[in-house]
């Protein structure tokens, strides 16, 4: 591997921070503060340097999962270029990723690989990638692969969907407020919020103490703000919006019924916006996932984010779409049981699985 022009080389997490600074397509899922978190939930991880010509060209990284469906290396929004480059160059990249992954994967034992690359889609890349021995995950679009942005620094209200427009109006002239916590004291009305949301809608939550371990690192690293949308001194939705360098993130966000009949979702994503556009620093914000890829809407088939796809797309935000969460196999006979019990999984909650 020495002698090819590209080559993985294994670096600590401090020369990793300092060549994130170089990289483009990072979220806060490339942070110290979710390193940390990761940790805390007793996760193992490990940093890589992709280097051309022994210059660094992209950034690895990756944390071993004690899945139910078997033990899995997962390469959370990595591999990261430095820059942006052309899709031959990182093709280059995957070919030479595939051995790697079978090292790693002899080394820990584990069935298979996945990779959620923060890389544009692009449908030859991707059969170009598949041509070298990975495949589609047999799940939804993880990791916010599929995305909705907003720039910050020219939305403007009177642009917006008509109907998206009026909720946040008639919401404010009502009397709905928003509260910014920048070290909010407690997440509990939050996560009642969430947990009701699955009962109602029923989806699959992520554990109270895991969100709150994950909200509790951002805090610490002065990520995190809390908007809480009220009525009379009532919750009605609160959002946890991550900050990472020039972006915000809308991570998470939770409505009572109350605060839906009132629109309150609304009003709430309308004022985390104009709050972002006084902080003056901040140029995108991220509304992370939870939308429909081109494919799917053109082809008009049914989606569990639906609603929530059609609210994001209210506030004139342009999709976004990268790679779709990509595996690597050790081999068929261990990967067949995790392949089959996502993909009945995903058929299950109604996720059609298609680049």
């Amino acid at each position: 591997m020495a002698n090819r022009p590209l080559q993985i080389t294994e670096i600590t997490e401090a020369q990793y921070h300092d060549l994130l600074q170089q990289t483009e397509n990072f979220t806060f899922y490339n942070s110290a503060a979710r390193f940390s978190f990761l940790r805390r939930r007793g996760r193992e991880l490990f940093f890589f340097a992709i280097e051309e010509k022994g210059k660094p060209s992209g950034l690895l990284h990756y944390q071993l999962i004690p899945a139910q469906s078997g033990k899995m290396i997962y390469f959370q929004h990595t591999p990261l270029p430095i820059k942006t480059q052309k899709p031959e160059k990182v093709l280059r990249t995957f070919e030479l990723l595939g051995p790697f992954i079978k090292e790693q994967l002899q080394k820990h034992g584990a069935a298979f690989a996945r990779l959620t690359p923060r890389i544009q889609k692009d449908p030859e890349l991707l059969k170009g990638i598949y041509q070298l021995g990975y495949n589609r995950a047999p799940t939804q679009e993880i990791d916010a692969c599929v995305t909705h942005i907003i720039n910050i620094k020219e939305f403007d209200l009177m642009k917006i969907r008509k109907t998206s427009r009026h909720c946040v109006t008639q919401g404010i002239k009502a009397g709905i407020k928003t509260t910014v916590e920048a070290e909010p004291v407690s997440f509990s009305t939050f996560l009642s919020f969430y947990n009701e949301m699955e009962r109602t809608k029923g989806f699959t939550p992520l554990p109270n103490d895991y969100i709150t371990q994950e909200l509790e690192e951002y805090q610490k690293a002065g990520m995190l703000r809390q908007y809480v949308t009220h009525f009379e001194g009532e919750p009605l939705t609160i959002a946890q919006v991550i900050l990472f360098r020039n972006r915000a993130y809308y991570y998470h966000a939770a409505t009572s019924q109350r605060g839906k009949r009132m629109n309150a979702s609304h009003v709430n994503l309308y004022h985390i916006i104009t709050d972002l556009q006084q902080s003056g620093d901040i140029e995108i914000l991220d509304l992370w996932g939870g939308a429909i890829s081109k494919n799917i809407l053109e082809r008009k088939m049914k989606h569990p984010w639906e609603s929530l796809d059609l609210f994001k797309r209210g506030f004139s935000s342009e999709l976004v779409e990268y790679l779709p969460p990509i595996d690597f196999k050790k081999n068929i006979f261990t990967y067949a049981g995790p392949y089959i019990y996502q993909r009945l999984l995903s058929a299950k909650r109604g996720y059609p699985v298609i680049d």
